[in-house]
């Protein structure tokens, strides 16, 4: 990372104190997610579909061109050909009850021949791009395939097109890659998310990630340690060999001991979910299973997971062993619920899960979804759970340019959004004072290190003055750059909330150097002050105008309270600001 980026991270609270012989979480990520269940529904193992068993569902994706859900079958060691089924989701009601889900076909997958693909894939994870087209991942398993990422086209036929797996990946002799059961689980795009409108809106990322670490990387989860998962986040076009990004992600230990040493227990990664195109934030599925433990022995936990400033990319790195752990940071991540606490219901074997249709409040749909391995090692069902999912709002980083004798006004949520339309409002703003982060409160204003003046309202609306700062230093070609950041904040509490929900952006101002004004500059302010009938007050004064937004700032004498309301502050230094269109006093 850039020192410059380092530096302005760490004062704004990105990074966190390097913690050693352990791997270090980055923050705050602030989390975005909020559910609400709406409901379940769940089939019993044998239920037919086309006559052919419906059963394995190991992950799902949403189809929004034709309003159907593909669930694609897991059925390593039932000996039917791979294939995924056909339904679709009624949840006009608000909830999701018995009815609402109906199968209406099976669909095999296909070699470009005709041919039914090899019946040892081991296929666990489906995604649709914006072409249509469909990808499905596949585990390596005992019979040796090797993981695999490929598209086929949504009659079940392959396309031929692959997503190239990096050999650290492909196993050899139990030494290196995937092990057993533990490959690409987890596969997602961001390529279909319509929701963002942001500078990275443009954005078309590739998600996939492995149940647990490597072979080479580090042990499987257990009651004591997480297992270190790699993500890799892979930019179109998929069929690229360029090295992609590759982030660590750390599980959780195993919750519930099995009912005795010897028996079966595990944890992994078995889904991942992008809520915005850059992909730098998702949504995590981490299932566990405990042989004997309560009810059906499952523990599943929603995490939010986001890409931060300062995390390890290793993407070049063959064995994480090789990474001091004190240098090794891992994927942020915090826990939006554990799902069985949070919906009521006795979980199963949860392993899909996707985003569908808007709700008609404006929230998404969120479905999960189980496999229930053929009932092979005991009575299971195909369980379905629904959610409402609420964001809180998305705060972009802001670019401003000005003069260092120019007033500047500018909107600080011109790229900001809340994708259920909820109210936002700037709650507090932060400068550098002295090397040291100060938090102010919205409608208040804070002078810099350089002299110059900032003001923050929470309506997104900044005024900033730089005309009583020291900028001498600024030749007349050259440049400086000014820094803070603010938080946006919901003006309510949602639905599945408990306190509001809030966002944090960073801002650069970059001021040019002062120059003479020439004869034309000053006559057009001139004739502007003419045309306002405006009297000139004060040895200063700047107009500027913004989105509709008129500003007149007249300098006086007195000593400016630090952090005092607007009102204060402008009254105590003899200076009056003037707002118009905003609806505030002056």
């Amino acid at each position: 990372m850039p020192s410059t980026l380092l530096w302005l991270c760490s004062l704004f609270g990105i990074l966190a104190t390097v913690q050693t012989h352990a791997p270090t979480f980055p923050g705050p990520c602030i989390p975005k997610t909020s559910a609400t269940f709406i409901g379940s529904v769940e089939f019993p193992s044998g239920t037919k579909v086309d006559g052919v068993t419906l059963g394995g569902l190991s992950a799902l994706t949403f189809d929004a061109d034709r309003n159907v859900w593909y669930a694609l079958s897991d059925h390593r060691g039932v000996g039917i050909p791979s294939k995924f089924f056909t339904f679709s989701v009624n949840v006009s009601d608000g909830s999701l009850d018995e009815g609402d889900i109906v199968f209406s076909s099976s669909t095999t997958l296909k070699n470009p021949d005709g041919t039914d693909i090899d019946r040892s894939l081991d296929t666990e994870g489906i995604t649709q791009d914006s072409e249509g087209f469909l990808w499905i991942s596949s585990e390596q398993n005992e019979d040796g395939r090797v993981p695999e990422i490929f598209q086929i086209f949504v009659n079940g036929t392959a396309t031929g097109k692959e997503i190239p797996i990096p050999e650290r990946y492909i196993g050899v002799n139990h030494t290196v890659g995937v092990r057993k059961n533990l490959g690409h689980e987890a596969l997602a795009n961001s390529f279909l998310i319509d929701w963002d409108t942001g500078a990275d809106a443009g954005a078309k990322v590739w998600v996939a990630g492995v149940e647990g670490a490597l072979t080479q990387d580090g042990e499987e989860a257990n009651l004591i340690n997480g297992s270190l998962a790699r993500v890799f986040f892979k930019s179109a076009p998929a069929d690229s060999h360029t090295d992609p990004p590759e982030f660590v992600y750390l599980t959780d230990p195993i919750p519930v001991a099995p009912i005795s040493p010897d028996k079966f227990a595990d944890l992994g990664l078995v889904e991942v979910l992008p809520i915005e195109r850059s992909a730098r934030r998702f949504l995590t599925l981490e299932r566990s299973f405990a042989t004997g433990a309560p009810d059906r022995g499952f523990t599943v936990s929603l995490y939010e997971a986001c890409v931060v400033d300062g995390v390890t990319d290793v993407a070049a790195v063959f064995s994480l062993k090789d990474i001091p752990s004190e240098d090794l940071t891992v994927l942020q991540k915090d826990l939006v619920f554990n799902v069985g606490e949070e919906t009521g219901e006795v979980v199963d074997n949860l392993e899909g899960m996707a985003f569908g249709p808007t709700l008609s409040d404006g929230r998404r749909l969120l479905m999960m979804m189980s496999d229930d391995n053929f009932s092979y090692f005991g009575p299971q069902t195909t369980q379905f759970l629904a959610f409402a999912v609420n964001f809180a709002p998305f705060a972009k980083d802001d670019f401003f340019e000005t003069e260092a004798d120019s007033l500047l006004v500018g909107d600080l949520t011109r790229n900001d959004e809340d994708r259920e339309w909820d109210a936002f409002s700037v709650s507090a703003f932060r400068i550098i004072r002295q090397g040291t982060v100060v938090e102010f409160e919205a409608n208040r204003s804070a002078t810099l290190d350089s002299g110059a003046l900032l003001t923050v309202f929470s309506n997104g609306t900044f005024v900033f003055d730089p005309r009583g700062g020291a900028y001498e230093g600024i030749s007349a070609n050259g440049t400086w750059l000014e820094v803070f950041g603010y938080w946006v904040e919901e003006d309510e509490v949602v639905e599945g909330r408990s306190e509001p929900g809030m966002d944090f952006a960073r801002v650069q101002i970059q001021l040019g150097g002062r120059g003479e004004k020439g004869e034309g500059e000053e006559e057009a302010r001139e004739e502007q002050r003419e045309e306002e009938g405006e009297e000139e007050q004060g040895e200063e004064e700047g107009d500027e105008v913004r989105e509709e937004v008129q500003v007149h700032a007249l300098a006086g004498e007195g000593v400016q309270e630090e952090g005092s309301s607007l009102t204060q502050l402008w009254n105590v230094t003899g200076k009056n600001l003037i707002f118009d269109d905003l609806g505030d006093g002056r």
